[in-house]
């Protein structure tokens, strides 16, 4: 019998176009893009849970959820009929948001991140999830 598998996830971050497509783009974005549609493409052809997420703010300022600064960039493969979308409004995924149970109810146990920014959200997203690990 052969060992049991971490059920993976695929979550991509804020790859929204104020971030991506900003008068400072992130570094090697083309490459940036490319890598994390691979990562996309790989979790499909895998049937690897996405979860999509773009971090949002108040109403009528810059970063509304139906503003075009927070949609994300249409260079992207998410497909929305197969992927979860979620919004943010803090650095941590978790915050706010179902993801967490989202996480649990398909007993996932390994996470795949992803997106901008690493010094921001990656990092908020990746320490919280290594805090809200129970083993």
């Amino acid at each position: 019998m052969s060992a049991p598998q971490n059920k993976q996830a695929l979550i991509v971050l804020d790859m929204q176009n104020g971030l991506f497509h900003a008068p400072q783009p992130p570094f090697e974005a083309h490459q940036l893009l490319q890598n994390i549609n691979q990562l996309i493409d790989y979790a499909h052809l895998k049937q690897i849970p996405v979860f999509a997420i773009r971090h949002v703010g108040s109403d009528h300022t810059p970063l509304a959820s139906t503003s075009p600064l927070t949609q994300f960039i249409a260079e992207l493969n998410i497909d929305h009929d197969l992927d979860q979308v979620l919004e943010k409004t803090r650095p941590n995924c978790f915050f706010q948001t179902n993801l967490e149970q989202r996480l649990k109810s398909l007993n996932i146990q390994e996470l795949i991140v992803c997106g901008l920014k690493t010094e921001f959200c990656i990092d908020s997203t990746c320490r919280a999830a290594k805090d809200l690990r129970c083993n």
